[in-house]
């Protein structure tokens, strides 16, 4: 006997069927990915430093000193 998981609801095309198991099972690492970097405080976009701890954007003041040059 299949599994329930594998039971395809009545008229659903297999296609449709394969292509919603994918996306269940993509949506599950992206949500574990997600609150990991909640928990970092990574969820937001913002100025971070690199690997090598160099800034990846000039500072607030390297940057008001180019724009008034």
């Amino acid at each position: 006997m299949p599994s329930a998981s594998n039971i395809q609801p009545a008229g659903e095309h297999i296609a449709l069927a394969d292509a919603r198991r994918k996306f269940h099972r993509v949506l599950a690492t992206w949500a574990i990915d997600l609150f990991e970097l909640r928990a970092r405080g990574l969820d937001r976009p913002s100025a971070r430093r690199g690997r090598q701890d160099k800034a990846i954007a000039p500072s607030l003041q390297d940057w008001a000193a180019r724009k008034a040059a």
